[in-house]
Order: C-alpha cells, then structure tokens, then sequence
C-alpha cells in the first residue's frame, strides 16, 4: 500500500505541476493584460463590451428605458442614506435643481488627492474626511445618492486610448420638465450649454458640438467658488474634444446593486479590480454600449478581439484552478497516506526555511541566516528558499515590472520543489508587501502540498498593516499551523486580532561577542548607531544628542554604522551642528565585523520611532555595552529602564544626550546596566532557543502524523 501511495502520489504531483505551470502561464497572460492600472481599465471594457449603438437610440425618457437597462432598485448603505437625508431639498422641486444640491454636497470635499477606488461607503468615507477620490470616485457617489433622492441618472464615459483608463467619467440626469438629459460633471465642476441660448445641454448634444455637428457650446461652473477641474477652459474644451470620437455609455446605473452584491463586497476588500471582475462574473456589472465613430473603428475591432480573448482565457483559468484544487486534494491524500510511515525522529526533521539572506544585512536577513546555520550544525536537514535571490540575469534588475517576474518566477518553483522534500516550513514574515509577494505564496504552497507550516512574523509595523490588510491576511494567519513572534510586543498585537502568537526569541550567538574592557571611557566616549539611515530610525536625533555631548566631552566621537537615503541629509546635519570631524559615517559593516563595532564602544545608542526587537541592543548586551535607546514599540518588551538599558521618548534628543551624559557621569549605574544586559544576552543564547524551535517542530509534525493515521 505504501508504494502504491507513493506511485500515486509521483504521479498526482506531475500532473498538478503541470496544471499549475500552464496556470501560470496564463495567469502572467492575463496579468499582462491589466498593467498598468489603466489597462485593468482596458481588460474590464473588453469583458463588459455589448457592442455599438446609435446616438439616436440613446434619446429615451426614463420610462421608455430599454428593459435590458437597470437604475437603482436598492437602498444605499447607511452612511450615503443618512448625508442624502441631510441635504436640503426644501427650495427646489425639479429634478436638474435638486441633482445640484447632491453635485455640491460632494464637490465641499475635492482637495484632488487621488482615486479611491473602493465601495460605495469607503469611497463615501475617502471623499468627506480625506477629499480622496477622482471622477470616477464622483461619478458612481453622484449615480448613487441622486437616484436615492429620485433622480433618474445615467453614468458616461470618454477615453483618449482607446477604452483604456485615460479618459473621464461624469453623468447626466432627466429633468422632468424639458424632458431631456442633461450631462452634470460633478468632478470637473461643469455643466455643458449651448453657447447661443445658455440652455444646459446633454451629453450626446455636448459630444455633437465637440464634433462639429451642431452649435457650438461652452462650459459653465456648476459650483462658483468650488475649483474646476481646469483653471483654463479653453483646455478644458480641448480635454473633452480629444475624446469626442470614443465615448460609451454604462448600461445600466445600479451602483448599489452591484456594491452590495455579496461577491463583490467580499473581494472588494482584497482589490477594487478584483472586485470588479466578481461583479462581471457575477452578472451585476452593467454592460458598455459604445457610440461608433469612423475615426474609432480599428479601436473598436482591438476591443472586440479582446473580448473574445477574454471569453476563452477566464473559463480556461477557472477551469484549470478547479482542476489543481482536485488534484492538491487528492496528493493531499496521498501524502497522508504516505505519512503513516515517516518518523518522529528529530534527526530526521527536514526542514524548508523561507527567507532573506544578506545583503542587505538587516535583522531578518541575519537571523534567517543564522537559524539556517544553527540548524543544520545541529544535524537536521535545512533548504533554504531565498527570498532576495539575485536576478538572473543580472540586467532584468534594472527593469520595473519586468523584474518583478524574474524573480517571482523562479521563487514560486523553489517553493514547489522545497515543499516536495521537506515536512515543514518554517516562513520568515513581513509587513507590507513583503508578505504579499513573499510570504503569502509560501503559506499557500504549503498548505496546497498538505505540509505544516510556521509563520515567523516580524516587523515593527505589525499593528498598522493587520489593521488595513485585506481579508485574507488574517484568515491566512489563523489557518497556519503555528504563527511565531520573537517578543511579546508582536505577541499582543496578533492577540488584538484574534491570533495566538507563540514566542521564540532572536538568536544572539554568545560566543562571537566578547566583553570590552572594564568600564568606559569618561574623557573620549565612543558612541555607536548600528541603524540604517532611514526615516524610522530618526539617526538625526542620535546626531543631535551627540552635539549636547560633545559641548560637554570635546573629544567624543560616534560611529554610525549602516546605509540609507537619509545619509546626506545626516551629513549636512553633522556639518551644520560643527560636528561632522567627530562622526565616522561608517557604511554598512559586513555582519562578520559587528561584533568588533561593539568592542570598540562605550555606549550604544538606538534612536527608533517604529520598532520591535532591535538585534542591535540584544548584540550590545553580549558585548558588555551599556544601551540608551527610545521606548518605542517592542523596545519596552526587551529593556527595563535602569536595570538593562536606559529608555527614553522617541523624537527627543535633549532626553537621549541627558541619559548619555548620565552613563558617563556615574560609572557605577554604567556597570549595572552592563551586568545585567550580559545576562539577558543568555536568554536569547541558541542552547535555549534551539530547543524552543526543535521542540515546535517536533509538535507540528507529530500532530500531522496523527491527523493522517486519522484520515487512513
């Protein structure tokens, strides 16, 4: 039986290697499709693409209105309900007056900082609290809050590449009493009218004069006071006459239908694009109907060729990401199978580390390098996947985007091979888009080849990034087999969101670092930052607390050891405080020469705003290095005030030259702070922290074990 599992499980792991490898394929194909953002724009035109119509089709009233073509059939969510029911209708009773008053309640907020892109009551939230959001922001708030007030409304769009994302969107409202359409841009802060009569015009009256084929007509402001969208109308007449040949009209103004439809509210939450397309799948996303010109023809047929593409491409993929789910089910079972046989033994751990490797150095690079080290002197079977592998070839590293698949490429075919060989991986993790694009694959692959698998999660940026992820970063940390922190700052923040956390510590390897000589030096300190210079690390205030010192103790001096786009700034910083002799500008120093950095200091400063568990203080502590560093973050969690280090506020500079001036006034608090910081450094020792990681190992994989003699 056990052959006959392993045959079956060679065999299963080809085909879905090949069925995720055409997978990919076309996934990077469609990817391809919709970058940038304006192509995105693009690809949904060409899904939701319903063919040509005549602007003479496009004259109906409201009730005569195609039964293909849906307004507003629900009602809006409670933030829009409530502002609509806040507007002041009392002094107008048509339709073209009361559809102003909405114009002008979302105009109050415009500031132009960019779109939204997001569902109706983000977007809503954006606009009155941010000013966030552009025309198509504008155009679906309007669409939405109009038609709540009674407001037939339907929704236009006008491109200048041929449907893609450069172009404008606004609507055009029914007022009962002329019994036409007429077009209102909320966005740009216009009406269009004919420039004989001053009548307000309709959007195809508008697209006729832009063309030529009727009176000319002019623009008005909708709003006095409140910006337009050009200073000059002259350019902005020009805007809209370089897209007078390919405009289009949504069939269909049910915005909050298709915002409130359950698919798309779910995925709207991972990507406005992502969302867009549910909404198509799910058939709420309203069609186009484009105006055919001579001139737009062969953008036209593009479009039409795309959509086609589209037709083929979509169900293929979804049919190939079925037929990986059965397949990964499947080898799961069979993996399980298999499993029966394999031992607990911790010689036999075959372990799949995921993570960074220097350069750059940096806390997780070496610790991921460091842990890999350890583990396989400690016999166990180490494969390290790296997640900063060089680009091969070395060119593509210049080129964006391009780049991007240079390396995400040959990182998701490590994975699978890794997760081929190996029980269990161990994932090194980080806020931002490092776990988007690194961690996230990883704990999917291994969960799709049925192997546990441990999030290390560090980062001092934890809390802000869980609070304003997408959705499935917290499912994805609550389905891990173990989520792993090395403090228990990290700790309480997963526990805000409903995931345990287990504390392993960093590793500090004690026999690297030597204690300096007794004491320190009172007359000529030697003051050390081991912090690149970024904006979190506040390097100017470490700089700055050096300049106090230095009217106190002429002959100090300071290294600042590390990279970063803040150095020049620091420079001229040093210069202008008459200090730049005092400051060896150092440079990244190879991980190798740390621990002569820390022989050769007197104190160790850390002047963070964001931080966790700076590797920085716990390799000053093995070095017999009294530490003066901000409160910030973690940093609490690792330094008692006045027993391992002396802890003062972030951002203020008079308090870390006070506590630096402290340590070289009285010795003896010096010596405790050094005392004390050597034997914490025993705790983050790798004979404690080795069985720590051992003995989770040990656990997961036995609770696997278990599990598959369950399922046999």
């Amino acid at each position: 039986m056990l052959v006959t599992a392993a045959g079956r499980r060679k065999w299963l792991g080809r085909l879905l290697a090949l069925d995720l490898s055409v997978l990919l394929v076309l996934g990077l194909w469609l990817i391809a499709q919709a970058i940038p953002s304006t192509e995105a724009v693009r690809l949904r035109n060409a899904l939701t693409y319903g063919g040509t119509i005549e602007a003479a089709d496009l004259r109906w009233a409201p009730g005569n209105a195609p039964p293909s073509f849906l307004f507003q059939g629900k009602q809006l969510p409670p933030a829009l309900a409530e502002a609509v029911s806040q507007l002041d209708f009392s002094q107008v009773s048509d339709n073209w007056t009361r559809s102003q008053v909405v114009a002008r309640h979302l105009q109050g907020y415009i500031k132009d900082k960019g779109p939204v892109m997001a569902g109706l009551e983000q977007t809503y939230r954006k606009v009155v609290t941010e000013g966030e959001g552009y025309c198509g922001d504008y155009a679906r708030l309007f669409s939405a809050m109009a038609q709540a007030a009674g407001i037939p409304v339907r929704q236009w769009s006008f491109s200048f590449d041929g449907y893609g994302g450069h172009g404008h969107i606004f609507n055009e409202v029914w007022d009962e009493h002329s019994r036409r359409w007429l077009a209102i841009d909320v966005y740009n802060n216009y009406l269009y009218v004919d420039a004989q009569s001053g009548n307000p015009l309709s959007a195809l009256e508008f697209r006729a004069a832009l063309r030529g084929e009727r009176s000319p007509a002019v623009l008005r402001l909708l709003a006095p006071g409140i910006r337009p969208g050009f200073e000059i109308p002259e350019k902005a007449t020009d805007y809209y006459r370089r897209g007078a040949n390919e405009w289009y009209l949504q069939w269909g103004s049910d915005v909050v239908g298709t915002d409130q439809n359950p698919w798309v509210k779910s995925t709207d939450k991972l990507s406005r694009h992502l969302g867009q397309l549910m909404a198509i799948v799910a058939g709420v996303q309203p069609t186009l109907r484009i105006i055919a010109t001579p001139e737009s023809a062969d953008k036209i047929a593009a479009l039409e060729r795309l959509h086609k593409q589209l037709i083929v491409a979509l169900p293929t993929f979804a049919m190939l990401l079925l037929v990986a789910l059965a397949l990964g089910i499947a080898w799961r079972k069979a993996s399980a199978e298999k499993a029966e046989s394999a031992s607990d033994d911790s010689s036999a751990l075959r372990i799949a580390i995921v993570g960074p490797l220097p350069p750059p150095s940096g806390g997780m690079a070496n610790q991921c390098r460091q842990l890999v080290r350890l583990l396989r002197d400690e016999g166990l079977i180490v494969e390290l996947v790296q997640t900063n592998a060089a680009y091969q070839p070395s060119w593509v590293g210049g080129v964006p985007v391009l780049r991007a698949f240079f390396r995400l490429i040959p990182y998701l075919l490590a994975l699978w091979r890794a997760s081929t060989r190996n029980q269990l991986f161990h994932i090194f993790a980080n806020s931002g888009w490092a776990w988007h694009l690194f961690a996230a694959p990883a704990v999917a692959m291994a969960h799709l080849r049925g192997i546990p698998v441990i999030v290390n999660y560090r980062g001092g940026n934890a809390d802000p990034f869980l609070a304003s992820a997408p959705g499935y970063v917290l499912r994805m940390l609550r389905g891990v087999s173990a989520v792993v922190t090395p403090s228990g700052f990290l700790r309480d923040v997963f526990a805000k969101y409903g995931i345990s956390a287990t504390i392993i510590s960093n590793i500090i390897d004690l026999t690297r670092f030597k204690r300096r000589k007794p004491g320190i030096e009172n007359n000529a300190p030697h003051l050390i930052v081991a912090r690149n210079f970024e904006e979190i690390y506040d390097i100017p205030m470490a700089i700055r607390a050096f300049s106090s010192v230095c009217k106190r103790f002429p002959e100090a001096r300071m290294t600042l050891a590390g990279t970063g786009p803040e150095r020049n700034a620091c420079e001229r910083l040093a210069t202008d405080l008459g200090i730049r002799d005092r400051i060896h500008f150092a440079g990244r120093i190879d991980n190798d020469r740390i621990p002569e950095l820390y022989a050769n200091a007197d104190i160790a400063i850390n002047p963070s705003t964001v931080d966790n568990m700076p590797i920085s203080i716990l390799e000053a502590y093995a070095s017999g290095v009294p530490v003066v560093t901000t409160d910030v973050g973690g940093i609490p969690y690792i330094a008692e005030h006045e027993k391992t280090a002396l802890l003062v506020p972030a951002r203020n500079p008079d308090a870390m030259a006070n506590a630096i001036l402290l340590l070289l006034d009285t010795p003896a608090l010096a010596e405790t702070l050094i005392a004390n910081g050597l034997h914490e450094a025993e705790t983050y020792a790798w004979p404690v922290v080795r069985e720590c990681w051992t003995g989770l190992y040990r656990q997961l994989l036995t609770r696997q074990l278990s599990a598959a003699k369950e399922m046999a």
